[in-house]
């Protein structure tokens, strides 16, 4: 008796020990560098595949990836038209829907097309779409807008930002005929593959893939004046009452996907690969959702960014194509390893 009694004991302590014990194994392969920031003050629950709001895109994942700080990710989102070869890129916040901008593969024009949409936030469903934004710029002839790196809204309409043109929306308007309110060109080396607005300053970016890209700083006042329709940088010397000229000029990083001002209107910057990403003010940087392309500011300081990653299937990792994170992110969260 006694010895079945020893034998009981000893195997109830193997069994809470292990049960204690620290894992040792290599990590599942859904899974990717973990986060050793301290939770989220809103004590919100890290999205899962089953909690992801709006329409699933046609997936085999069953679940979705983790990374470093997604643990202060509160909501994540799918935003529609994924299936239909739809690349997020673009967000701006509008109470509680958002406008995303990106681009998709046009059949008839057998090029990529720009995309504009406006989404519910609540609930994913799509509220507003154009296939297409097709205009001049002056007096040139009708160009299709191609790409839709960056979104910003103002009262002035929906900006649509791509490489080397600006489009002017008016929201009422999406998906019609006269959508577009006016256009400019951006010369280089200026280039508008992010950018975003705040106040009186418009800033553009260039996306280069190893080397310093730049961003310039124009005024949004010089832009609206009538009759303007270029952004030159300061080191061409143009002339003529057309042309807006940058402010100013600064160095930026590689993999410059999104630009945008946080709060107290520091600008952010967003660097990213589809399977890690970074979101830098300053010389502070924080681990960021994979794939990271726009990013936008809600009322309460909390971060809602945009993702590439699943558009680019076969996708590695699997992640939301919209998040919010909590803003105790830029508290507590853990520096990025994954982008030099």
């Amino acid at each position: 008796m006694r010895g079945r009694l020893a034998a009981g004991l000893v195997a109830l302590l193997v069994m809470t020990a292990c049960a204690h014990a620290p894992e040792t194994a290599s990590p599942s392969p859904r899974h990717s560098e973990a986060s050793t920031a301290a939770p989220s003050r809103l004590a919100c629950h890290r999205p899962t595949l089953r909690t992801t709001r709006g329409r699933r895109p046609a997936i085999t994942q069953r679940y979705l990836r983790t990374y470093a700080n997604d643990h202060f990710a509160c909501v994540a989102m799918w935003v529609p038209r994924l299936d239909e070869g739809f690349v997020p890129q673009g967000l701006a916040l509008d109470g509680h829907t958002a406008w995303i901008s990106g681009h998709t593969w046009d059949r008839e024009l057998r090029h990529d097309s720009c995309q504009v949409m406006q989404v519910d936030l609540r609930s994913g469903k799509l509220l507003k779409f154009t296939p297409r934004v097709r205009g001049s710029v002056g007096r040139l002839r009708p160009v299709v807008c191609r790409h839709g790196g960056a979104l910003a809204l103002t009262k002035d309409g929906v900006w649509l930002i791509e490489t080397a043109r600006i489009w002017l929306l008016d929201p009422r308007r999406i998906g019609k005929a006269d959508q577009i309110k006016r256009a400019w060109r951006v010369i280089k080396p200026a280039k508008g593959s992010v950018g975003a607005i705040n106040g009186d300053h418009l800033v553009l970016g260039g996306f280069t893939n190893v080397s310093k890209a730049r961003i310039d700083w124009f005024s949004l006042t010089d832009l609206l004046t009538p009759g303007r329709v270029e952004l030159r940088p300061r080191e061409r010397e143009l002339e003529g009452p057309g042309y807006v000229t940058a402010l100013k000029s600064q160095p930026a990083p590689s993999k410059m996907q999104g630009l945008q001002f946080d709060p107290r209107g520091k600008l952010v910057v967003v660097r990213s690969s589809p399977k890690c990403g970074e979101m830098r003010v300053g010389s502070a940087k924080w681990a960021f959702l994979p794939g990271a392309e726009g990013v936008a500011f809600d009322r309460k300081g909390h971060v809602w960014a945009l993702s590439e990653t699943t558009a680019l299937r076969p996708t590695i990792p699997l992640v939301p194509s919209l998040v919010r994170f909590d803003s105790a992110l830029t508290e507590r969260g853990v520096q990025p390893q994954c982008l030099p």
